[in-house]
């Protein structure tokens, strides 16, 4: 959009009579975050956040449960341990690592690229004579 001069003079009239960046963008015809680019660049009147937050409220002793006017957070029991006598309950199998050279890279040795090993031939059915 070409910000022109009339439009920027109907953007500060309605700016200044604090309807909201959505309603402004409609009645010119862009985007609501094109509004609020604008005016921050015109350096406008920054406005409050529509965004209502209650104001924390404040707990008098006798409200408070007795746990937590103890200084004590209410936990959950611990979870019983996977760990035996004998050893953890589960040991994941180690793996190895075998590296493996590219077939590129291989190549441009002069070497042969290593094959997937081929697959068992599969048994053929023998002919009933």
């Amino acid at each position: 959009m070409v910000w022109d001069e009339e439009t920027i003079r109907l953007l500060r009239e309605l700016w200044a009579e604090g309807l909201s960046t959505a309603e402004i963008g409609r009645r010119l015809g862009v985007s609501k975050n094109a509004i609020v680019g604008k005016a921050h660049r015109l350096d406008l009147d920054a406005r409050p956040s529509p965004i209502r937050r209650d104001p924390p409220r404040l707990v008098s002793a006798a409200e408070k449960p007795a746990a937590e006017s103890a200084g004590k957070a209410r936990t959950l029991p611990p979870l019983p341990s996977t760990v035996t006598p004998a050893g953890p309950a589960h040991v994941a199998p180690t793996l190895r690592v075998v590296p493996v050279q590219p077939r590129a890279v291989a190549a441009a040795a002069g070497s042969p690229a290593p094959r997937p090993p081929a697959a068992p031939p599969a048994s053929a059915p023998v002919p009933a004579s």
